[in-house]
């Protein structure tokens, strides 16, 4: 009889959200989940957080800015990190084959595990330590605001924690090369690795024929994000600041009036004044925490996506997001990072512009928008899921995973 794998996943987020900060979890939870049902492995899931129910989930308590606060005091860079013992007892009585982490935050976590004693050093846990960001270049950018000491504080506690993660690890995974060679090189450390990209959802039948028709007399441009975060609100701001040659690009192109539609949570009073500043010559709509049901009408509503990103570290989910409602995209350099793959569908599926120029992005608008208005959008839309099936499937995101898990046999 095959005796399967024990797999423990640490993570610091809620197993139940599986969007915003937490997008790193569906790429690792639902692989692992649908492995677990299959019975290929045995697994067992540390977290903070509430709201799950599955038999395989052990909470160490929930999230809170105190123990956040806490956390800090003691130069931790995850309130998990609090209860590295209880973790320890754990992985002492459950004795995990596979110990899968999450977060780069876990440093101390990690120490710890490598510290378990045993006589055999081959029975320790293979331990697998997955990437979301460059967690130290990530925390100088979303800290910059922070008076010098506390950033000081914060990208050494993080860059502490990120380096225990790796020297203590015997295998990582990366979103992309670009990423896992700019973090070895910074940590001068030799590691094997796997990329994995984001997952968004799982591309059934049923949904790949599902779509929208066009609107008779809009032609509406999506854009989408939190917008309290700067690289979101400049990138609003940016194509706010063309409405009035977008609106003469669709036009001429289609007939239509141009609906610039602006969605995600948290927006800020200025973008919101710019907007309203706006409203009397040009359509736009600002949609600020949609419901879901809202949102995927929006998306299928949408006939073209566009991601002005210019700053921010990781992998932006806004790719996979739009291909997986059929949307094609135009796309900064700087959000198609770690999407090489979808580059032998540029000007098809995806429309790139690099840099800043406005130039460049509204040439690049054009030939998007002539480009899509000539075809059929039901027939756009099973072109553009397929290609995201065929890339972004649960079965590919399976596989990566066992491949890493049976690396644990080969040591």
């Amino acid at each position: 009889m095959k005796i399967i794998p024990k797999v423990l996943y640490i993570t610091p987020h809620n197993p139940s959200n599986l969007d915003g900060g937490a997008i790193g979890n569906r790429k690792i939870l639902l692989p692992l989940t649908s492995l677990y049902n299959e019975g290929k492995l045995d697994l067992r899931i540390i977290t903070l957080g509430d709201g799950h129910s599955d038999s395989f989930l052990i909470r160490t308590c929930s999230k809170s800015r105190l123990r956040a606060i806490l956390a800090r005091v003691f130069l931790l860079s995850n309130q998990l990190e609090l209860y590295a013992s209880n973790i320890i007892a754990f992985i002492t009585k459950y004795k995990p084959d596979i110990v899968i982490m999450q977060s780069s935050r876990l440093g101390r976590i990690s120490r710890r595990i490598r510290r378990i004693k045993d006589k055999s050093e081959k029975s320790k846990p293979f331990v697998v330590q997955h990437f979301d960001n460059f967690e130290k270049k990530a925390s100088i950018f979303y800290k910059r605001k922070l008076p010098v000491i506390l950033r000081f504080l914060e990208s050494l506690i993080t860059s502490r924690s990120e380096y225990r993660c790796l020297k203590f690890a015997d295998h990582a995974l990366f979103l992309h090369e670009q990423e896992a060679k700019e973090v070895l090189d910074h940590y001068k450390i030799k590691l094997d690795y796997t990329i994995m990209p984001l997952y968004y959802a799982e591309m059934n039948n049923e949904l790949l024929k599902e779509y929208k028709q066009r609107d008779e007399n809009d032609f509406k441009l999506l854009f989408t994000g939190s917008l309290n975060f700067y690289p979101n609100i400049e990138a609003a701001e940016y194509l706010l600041s063309l409405i009035s040659e977008l609106s003469f690009i669709v036009s001429s192109e289609t007939g239509k009036e141009l609906c610039l539609i602006i969605m995600g949570s948290g927006a800020r009073r200025n973008l919101v004044k710019k907007v309203d500043s706006l409203r009397g010559r040009f359509n736009i709509k600002l949609i600020i925490n949609p419901q879901d049901n809202i949102s995927k009408a929006v998306f299928y509503s949408s006939d073209i996506y566009a991601s002005p990103i210019f700053s921010g570290p990781g992998m932006k989910t806004k790719v996979v997001e739009a291909l997986f409602f059929g949307l094609p995209i135009i796309a900064s350099d700087i959000t198609l990072k770690g999407y090489e793959e979808l580059y032998p569908y540029t000007n098809s599926i995806i429309f790139p512009f690099r840099g800043m120029d406005k130039e460049e992005f509204l040439r690049v608008a054009k030939k998007a928008i002539r480009h899509i208005y000539l075809k059929d959008k039901g027939e756009l839309v099973w072109e553009i899921k397929s290609i995201y099936k065929k890339h972004y499937n649960l079965d590919r995101f399976k596989n990566l995973l066992m491949k890493v898990i049976e690396a644990f046999d080969r040591r």
